[in-house]
């Protein structure tokens, strides 16, 4: 054992209250209660206590209490408040004698690792409950001076200091990550990050002749009854639109080159003819920019309506919401799934014209800060759920570059978003080395070169 260190049992430090009080006792009347511990830092939750059908305890001030099915979680703590508080029998409740080991060592060494392999190594229990007499026999190494506790105790709050700061850091430099992404995706709809490709493209066909040529091929899909014709929209107001844009490029609505479709709502019919399982996304499934496939959940439909709502490779998925951060999020199907099929709060926008937009473009479009306060800006809230309609849907305003430059506009968009990636590498190796750094801190300082903790 190393020099200076001494093994301190938990029967040295703890005396268990055996106090057990009926729920409408007199004693406890008036005291407020302990909620729950939280598990990370062991802060106590209070709240107003109301009687229940089970038997509480007295905590007094100074002492050290537990929950009996998570302590080994971290639901440990000190009443350090200079009142009596209440808690569920499931807790138990102990006096602290703080004579041998200081009350700041303890409370460290409980959020230490070395205390957690303690009780996972070594601690038995009652039908799954941890008493204080599972503990008693339970022992750990301590300095024997309680001065160099406390050097300890101030260790660990130098590295305490640096991990907070470690984290603002980090959190401030995700925040600036956060605006670079967002004022890439803008300059790109604005033909900023293209302006070099346009002078060595001058020749490229204007946006407004790819438009007409869309618009023929949609009144005649119409005419053919292969499209549906939708209800007008108001023309595009000049307060819609908040930037210019380059003179071959044109603005115009979403629906005059995407045809936009609704998806199934789930439960709401009865059918009653044969129905195939098919598997369908949820808002949880596309996320900005990408899809998340992890989890695909099966709906029944009518087989002859299958194909009806069976998603095709290129098709766009658009969120209608459900909270501010779900509105209008976009990504691309590219038939991941065979037969897949996508419920109500999921719009699919299908190319009029196959070959006249590059489909990686528009997630771009759509969750850039200008269509996002186009979206937020239009949706309806009701029950305090953010969402937008197929129309507000349709109507949004877009400014479309030549096709030519669309690939462009991808490709270094691209480029930029795997600098960012490579920089969100970084921050989150950063938050890794925070969070580590107190564990590895607090195991520094609990574990002497051959320290042994267990039972006595």
């Amino acid at each position: 054992m190393k020099s200076g260190w001494k093994n301190v049992s938990f029967a040295e430090l703890i005396t268990e209250r055996k106090g057990r009080f009926d729920p409408h006792a007199s004693e406890i009347r008036g005291l407020r209660k302990i909620e729950k511990i939280d598990f990370s830092q062991g802060k106590i939750h209070l709240g107003e206590y109301k009687p229940t059908k089970t038997q509480q305890i007295i905590v007094e001030p100074g002492d050290f209490v537990f929950s009996g099915l998570n302590i080994e979680k971290g639901a440990a703590s000190f009443n350090e408040t200079d009142e009596r508080l209440v808690v569920s029998a499931n807790y138990s409740t102990c006096s602290f004698d703080d004579s041998k080991v200081s009350l700041d060592f303890f409370k460290h060494y409980m959020r230490s690792e070395n205390f957690q392999s303690l009780l996972k190594d070594n601690l038995k229990k009652d039908y799954g409950f941890t008493r204080p007499k599972h503990l008693m026999p339970l022992s750990f190494l301590v300095p024997e001076d309680k001065s160099e506790q406390q050097k300890i105790v101030d260790q660990y709050e130098q590295g305490k200091t640096t991990s907070l700061k470690l984290q603002h850091e980090i959190a401030h430099q995700e925040a600036l990550l956060d605006k670079l992404k967002q004022a890439i995706l803008q300059e790109a709809i604005q033909g900023k990050l293209t302006e070099d490709w346009r002078a060595a493209h001058p020749d490229t066909e204007p946006a407004a002749q790819l438009l007409k040529r869309i618009q023929k091929e949609k009144a005649r899909l119409i005419a053919d009854k292969k499209l549906r014709k939708e209800k007008p929209l108001p023309k595009i107001a000049r307060e819609e639109i908040s930037f210019d844009i380059p003179d071959n490029w044109t603005w115009c609505q979403l629906d005059e080159f995407l045809n936009v479709r609704a998806g199934i709502a789930k439960g709401g019919k009865h059918y009653t003819d044969k129905t195939t399982p098919v598997p369908y996304l949820r808002v949880a499934n596309v996320q900005r920019g990408y899809l998340d496939l992890s989890v695909i959940k099966f709906l029944d439909i009518p087989s002859n309506e299958v194909e009806k709502y069976a998603l095709e490779d290129g098709d766009l998925l658009v969120t209608e919401g459900g909270d501010p951060d779900k509105v209008g999020r976009c990504a691309v199907w590219r038939n991941e799934i065979v037969g897949c099929v996508h419920q109500n709060h999921i719009f699919s926008m299908r190319p009029i014209v196959k070959a006249s937009l590059m489909l990686e473009f528009m997630p771009l479009m759509l969750n850039s800060p200008f269509c996002q306060t186009h979206f937020l800006g239009s949706y309806k809230q009701t029950t305090n759920l953010a969402s937008i309609n197929k129309t507000v849907l349709r109507s949004t305003p877009i400014p479309l570059p030549p096709l030519a430059e669309q690939l462009a506009i991808v490709e270094r968009v691209e480029a930029l978003m795997g600098n960012c990636r490579a920089l969100e590498k970084e921050i989150e190796l950063s938050r890794i080395h925070a969070a580590h750094l107190l564990q590895a801190v607090l195991k520094e300082a609990f574990s002497p070169a051959t320290a042994q903790q267990g039972t006595v």
